[in-house]
């Protein structure tokens, strides 16, 4: 399906960062195709070798447990795209986002190479993440960029200021599942939680924009 209508690029764009997920069966070899597609990722753009291995900790009703397992990850020269890899899924995101049309053109090529390289995948899911950081400008409320529905509990008993807003809506469309997310920080940080971690660079937002409630 082709675009409906025109690309368009914001002069204060929040956006801060956008990833695509592919998941798929689970592969208990995948280290041994790595070699193989790590060297077809570096001819194609992404010649930085970030990987390494990371600990999990699982929470059950026995206790907790922590797990290594290995993470891949292969960067772009000027660190603002990469593609991350495990046993299960493949992403790829960028803090200089284009627009979609490019973005899917480079996700189904990293998606193509790691499918050719281990003879098929599974697919079970895929996934579409965009990040927006806002700050308000001067005068202005953050809640001015946001639908109300999003603004949060509000009160007299709040002193002003104080609060901050956690907020999640997960909704089916006819397309699949949408997760809308909203969190507040002071912080000045312009990655969620779950993201901080990442090997990009810090993604080109204007010192008027950020997150500040």
């Amino acid at each position: 399906m082709g675009r409906t209508r025109p690309q368009l690029k914001l002069s204060r764009s929040p956006l801060s960062l956008v990833l695509a997920q592919v998941r798929f069966e689970r592969l208990e070899a995948m280290g041994n195709y790595m070699p193989a597609i790590q060297d077809r990722l570096r001819r194609s753009g992404y010649p930085l070798n970030k990987s390494g291995r990371i600990t999990e900790v699982q929470v059950t009703q026995q206790g907790t447990r922590q797990s290594e397992r290995p993470h891949w990850e292969f960067l772009s020269k000027d660190r603002h795209s990469s593609v991350v890899l495990n046993e299960g899924f493949v992403v790829l995101q960028t803090t200089r986002y284009e627009g979609f049309e490019q973005f899917l053109d480079a996700f189904v090529q990293v998606t193509r190479t790691v499918s050719e390289e281990v003879q098929g995948l599974y697919l079970q899911r895929l996934g579409l993440r965009y990040v927006d950081a806002i700050q308000a400008r001067e005068g202005e409320s953050w809640k001015d960029y946001v639908r109300a529905g999003l603004h949060g509990f509000e009160g007299d008993i709040f002193q002003e200021g104080s609060a901050l807003s956690l907020h999640q809506t997960v909704a089916r469309t006819r397309d699949g599942t949408m997760i809308v997310r909203l969190m507040q920080n002071r912080d000045g940080a312009l990655l969620p939680p779950d993201l901080v971690a990442t090997s990009l660079a810090q993604p080109a937002i204007s010192p008027a924009m950020g997150f500040n409630p």
